[in-house]
């Protein structure tokens, strides 16, 4: 009787630990700073980010840049590949390999940052557009170009902070 408790026991230590260990290597903790994600997210959510997973469009993803302390929050607008043509003062992504309206992402610029992107035809292979929710206020890649695979920390699965809006996010 003794013996099948003290193999419990371990049996239990053991799996709290492997636990642990899973989330220590697959997720992340991460505060939100500033209001570029509202409404979606708002400035002192906290997050968890899932590390090492596959990146697709329309997905939150947390990430650094080298001019910025910190994690950045931001949305995948333009994968690797899609053809990026700039037209008066407009950014217009073609999504994937067939240039059709639905397939079509416009997005106002500033004349400067439409100088600033004027030479990029297609987005560059493990490269990604991001744009903050609230567009209006969002230092994002209109300002600081494309961000690397290699700076992507992971994607925001879940708000674990404040308790009243504790869940998945969009």
């Amino acid at each position: 009787m003794k013996k099948d408790r003290k193999i419990k026991t371990y049996v239990f230590i053991g799996l709290f630990f492997l636990c642990l260990i899973e989330i220590i290597v697959f997720y992340k903790i991460h505060q939100v700073n500033g209001t570029s994600m509202a409404p979606t997210l708002n400035n002192g959510d906290s997050v968890i980010v899932k590390k090492h997973t596959r990146i697709t469009r329309y997905e939150m993803i947390a990430f650094s840049i080298p001019k910025e302390k910190g994690m950045l929050v931001k949305r995948v607008i333009g994968m690797p590949g899609d053809a990026v043509i700039i037209q008066q003062n407009e950014l217009i992504l073609n999504i994937g390999d067939r240039a059709a309206f639905n397939n079509t992402y416009r997005i106002h610029l500033e004349e400067y940052q439409a100088q600033q992107l004027q030479h990029i035809k297609r987005i560059p292979v493990n490269q990604y557009f991001v744009l903050g929710d609230h567009i209006d206020v969002s230092k994002d890649s209109r300002e600081f170009g494309f961000v690397q695979k290699k700076s992507i920390e992971g994607i925001v699965i879940d708000r674990i902070w404040p308790l009243n809006s504790f869940g998945r996010v969009n």
